[in-house]
């Protein structure tokens, strides 16, 4: 016996997960892309995440990012067509 669709889908009155707050290190990050977006400034760079939390490698700062991502405060965006390194082929936006 197969049930209909929507007996799967979330009723009205189904309480809602809240949200979990960021980790230390994204709620740094995330302060900082705030202040730096704040009137109209530009996104950082994964150099200038990196120069700003004191890191050695850009991949902390790229890996901070995909997690913000994926916590919907930041947004991915495909780049302009460019030669640059793949890792460097798309830009960041706040959501």
């Amino acid at each position: 016996m197969t049930l209909p669709a929507r007996a799967f889908a979330p009723s009205p009155e189904a309480k809602r997960i809240p949200e979990r707050p960021l980790p230390p290190r994204q709620a740094a990050v995330y302060e900082y892309i705030l202040t730096r977006t704040a009137n109209g400034g530009r996104f950082p760079s994964m150099r200038e995440i990196r120069e700003h939390m004191g890191w050695t490698d850009d991949g902390h700062a790229a890996d901070c990012l995909q997690r913000l991502a994926f916590r919907g405060k930041v947004r991915r965006l495909p780049a302009e067509k460019t030669r640059a390194h793949p890792s460097r082929r798309y830009r960041w936006e706040l959501t």
